[in-house]
């Protein structure tokens, strides 16, 4: 185990060829062309509209025709957006024809030629995209002690633009107060008489995340984009998408005055006064060595699943490369980051334990691909030795991330996608994983990451890696 935690300071910076999917969740307009240069702030699609609750609308009988011929009559088609009031099916003759118009604005999304009816996706009213406290109770003209007594929504509910979420009567006139953005009711303030609602979607513009090139698109459905780029993942995450440049900070973290818009880097545990300096500087993402659980509860300030993070309501995204143990950063990760101070990196503190690992991600780009396929289309030799994947495969750089071998680095030899029985009693897909002294071990999937080194590096071998 020795020799694998020394293995580790061989740790270098250096670049491969990375790729980005940015893909829309609904349909959507693509913004850039392949070959353009991209910066992560740059926008590159944009969706059209984000669906909403489903319209039922019976149209075979507001034609007098048969469900089974709907289809025939139709005047729209699947996928297809539509005014409120517009034509969606004809029937009859010139002198009696019958027109079925849409009672919404909204998506054809189904049609049923069972049932005979047009189902509508109405598009969502996202309203401000900011987390907005509303005034109930002094509109209402009650106490703030029974705004409860009011309400027609509860906490954890998600409501729509113009919802109505409190109302009150009075000599026979409604008084209402109504939601102005589409979330989720995050809380009710009994002392001050206000609901507090957070936005589900914040913005309905697709950013690249990376700076790179625009190497593929794929129409209505995303931008690929290229890059080099040197990539470390950690050990656990959360929060969003964010980028900046980076700000290395060995010592207190409210000693900094420069770390506004800033990634900054710490090689120690995090404490929750960290954290809050770091949002009141305004910084952009932390990347640590360690966090207690603990802290981390106090910084998202709800309850949330460890292992399915990424939607966290928090200022910042905080990503740790040795995890929940009080540990510091190891020294081959902690150089890389010293090597880059200044330089702009995108993070991600998404983390998935379960089905279809993720792990968090910082990707420092080092420049633009001039000539994409050239790195595509690399030796065997070359990739033998690559540099780092997002991904654990066979001939990849690895490092345990649990007990009882963590913090070994070595290289997979196999990975299997099938589930099997471990000592546990769980099921886990294994991979078999050599270590720097020589040995080998079968671990889960979910214990381990890509780690960034040369292959060779982590063997500390002179023969070449064999992949049995």
């Amino acid at each position: 185990m020795q020799e694998a935690l020394d293995t580790r300071a061989l740790a270098k910076k250096q670049t491969s060829l990375i790729k980005k999917l940015r893909e829309l969740p609904y349909e959507g307009e693509i913004l850039v062309s392949p070959g353009d240069l991209v910066e992560p702030h740059t926008v590159v699609a944009r969706i059209n509209y984000v669906p909403g609750r489903l319209v039922r609308h019976n149209a075979a009988q507001e034609i007098a025709v048969n469900p089974k011929d709907l289809e025939k009559h139709l005047t729209v088609s699947l996928g297809q957006m539509v005014e409120k009031g517009e034509t969606l099916a004809v029937a009859g003759d010139f002198f009696a024809g019958r027109t079925s118009k849409s009672p919404v604005e909204g998506v054809v999304a189904i049609v049923s030629r069972y049932l005979g009816r047009i189902y509508l996706r109405v598009p969502i009213d996202l309203g401000t995209n900011e987390r907005t406290e509303i005034e109930v109770t002094k509109p209402l003209g009650v106490s703030p002690f029974l705004i409860k007594n009011y309400l027609t929504v509860d906490e954890g509910k998600f409501v729509f633009t113009g919802q109505t979420i409190a109302k009150k009567v009075t000599e026979g006139k409604w008084k209402i107060v109504t939601s102005p953005l589409y979330g989720r009711v995050e809380k009710v303030s009994r002392e001050k008489g206000t609901v507090v609602i957070t936005p589900i979607f914040k913005t309905t513009d697709v950013h690249a995340y990376v700076k790179g090139i625009v190497s593929r698109v794929i129409p209505g459905k995303g931008v690929e984009i290229a890059s080099f780029a040197h990539v470390v993942h950690g050990v656990f995450g959360l929060g969003g998408e964010s980028w900046g440049p980076i700000r290395v900070v060995d010592g207190n973290l409210s000693k900094r005055s420069d770390l506004s818009g800033a990634v900054v880097v710490t090689r120690g545990t995090v404490r929750p006064e960290d954290l809050e300096a770091l949002s009141e500087a305004g910084a952009r993402g932390l990347v640590a060595g360690s966090i207690s659980f603990s802290t981390l509860k106090g910084y998202v300030g709800q309850p949330f699943n460890p292992a399915l993070t990424g939607n966290e309501d928090v200022p910042y995204p905080v990503i740790v490369t040795e995890g929940f143990m009080s540990m510091e950063m190891d020294r081959g990760t902690w150089q890389v980051f010293e090597q880059s101070e200044g330089m702009l990196a995108s993070l991600s503190g998404a983390t998935h334990i379960r089905a279809g690992v993720i792990r968090p991600e910082v990707i420092i780009p080092c420049g633009y691909p001039e000539k994409i396929h050239k790195q595509e289309h690399e030796t065997e030799s070359e990739k033998k030795t690559a540099f780092i994947a997002t991904e654990v495969s066979p001939g990849k750089a690895v490092k345990v991330v649990r007990g009882p071998y963590f913090g070994a680095v070595g290289v997979v030899l196999e990975s299997s996608f099938e589930a099997v029985t471990i000592e546990t009693g769980a099921s886990a897909e294994l991979c078999k994983v050599r270590l720097s002294d020589g040995s080998v071990i079968r671990v889960p999937r979910a214990n381990i990451a890509p780690y960034h080194l040369h292959v060779d590096s982590v063997l500390g071998l002179e023969e070449t890696l064999t992949i049995t």
